[in-house]
């Protein structure tokens, strides 16, 4: 399975519950926020960047 990183930006939760559900699906991998990621020299094979409008 890839190595999948969830990056998502959320101001009412709503955002951070869908990547959440995509990470799940997605396979393997981390969710955080654009806020919270530092390139730390982790291999991802898979990235979604994921930010829904309100």
């Amino acid at each position: 399975m890839k190595n999948t990183l969830v990056l998502y930006e959320s101001k009412y939760g709503f955002t951070k519950m869908a990547a959440w559900q995509a990470a799940l699906v997605l396979g393997p991998g981390k969710c955080m926020r654009f806020s919270e990621f530092n390139n730390n020299k982790q291999e991802w094979d898979l990235i979604i960047l994921l930010k829904l409008r309100t």
